[in-house]
């Protein structure tokens, strides 16, 4: 669990979100209750323009622990401990950082059939409305994290 809490702190900082934010997810990661973490590039309209979004399957973690795999090797991809899947969906995310105005905005989604006001309570998270987006989304494809793979991120973002 710690090298993944690890990738979400190293997304969520380069990020440049709120310790608020990231001490949220950190909280809601180690309980497993996030099976998506997103984080938005928004414009000064509040629409996003890009998108990180970081995805968990607790199923394949836990089959992973019973088999075994609560240690993992790294081998020279990762760098500072960090997958390289991470580090290049950020560099690409990064792009929409630069742009001027843009903020951070970042957005949980729970595992199916969660006690969503429970979780809310005890993380300080209230349920939110969909996503505006700024103009035509451009999908990316997810990558599973080498060495890993319970996890996976993509880059989406606007023509």
């Amino acid at each position: 669990m710690d090298l993944l809490e690890q990738q979400v702190r190293v997304a969520l900082r380069r990020a440049n979100v709120s310790q608020v934010s990231l001490d949220t997810a950190v909280a809601g990661v180690r309980k497993k209750y996030i099976v998506k973490l997103q984080i938005y590039a928004t414009a000064s309209t509040g629409k996003a323009i890009g998108l990180l979004e970081i995805r968990i399957d607790w199923q394949r973690h836990e089959f992973h622990m019973s088999m075994g795999g609560d240690t993992v090797k790294l081998d020279s991809r990762w760098e500072n401990d960090t997958a390289i899947e991470i580090d290049e969906a950020l560099n690409v995310f990064e792009g929409f950082l630069t742009r001027s105005g843009v903020t951070t905005l970042v957005r949980y989604v729970y595992y199916p059939g969660a006690d969503i006001e429970a979780i809310g309570r005890e993380l300080g998270t209230r349920p939110s409305k969909p996503m505006a987006w700024a103009g035509s989304v451009i999908d990316g494809s997810p990558f599973r994290l080498s060495l890993l793979d319970e996890a996976s991120v993509v880059v989406r973002g606007v023509s």
